[in-house]
């Protein structure tokens, strides 16, 4: 992964409109376990929420166990390509994963106002950001 980026990168599975976000949390040179040829990468996979992702009738629910969860990110990557595919199936049972909920909230109508073209909102501005951990 670091051969792709040595910070982060995202990109999308245009079959199933899944997600992926991958970062570098810490690196060996920048650590203090007694390991020190390890890595603490975040990766956070989203997908779309509707009827028919990956073949199922209902739209797909964030599992309450992290382990079911694991088990639903090895599902959506198990078709990606190297190194994506493994950078998802490579995390080790037990490893904790959290869910992260984001949703739009539209401003009601009358609410947004740009106050007579002084002011724009847009970009990362203007939607929700991801927390990191």
């Amino acid at each position: 992964m670091r051969a792709l980026d040595p910070l982060f990168m995202q990109g999308s599975d245009p079959k199933t409109d899944a997600f992926l976000f991958f970062a570098f949390q810490d690196t060996p040179a920048n650590n203090d376990r007694a390991n020190k040829d390890t890595y603490s990468c975040q990766v956070i996979i989203s997908w779309p929420y509707r009827a028919g992702f990956l073949g199922r009738e209902e739209p797909t629910e964030v599992p309450s166990d992290s382990n079911e969860r694991l088990t639903l990110m090895n599902t959506i990557a198990d078709s990606w390509a190297s190194p994506f595919r493994e950078a998802v199936l490579d995390v080790a049972q037990g490893t904790l994963v959290q869910a992260i909920r984001l949703e739009d909230w539209p401003p009601a109508i009358g609410r947004w106002t740009n106050f007579d073209g002084r002011a724009t909102l847009i970009g990362d501005a203007a939607h929700a950001m991801t927390m990191c951990k």
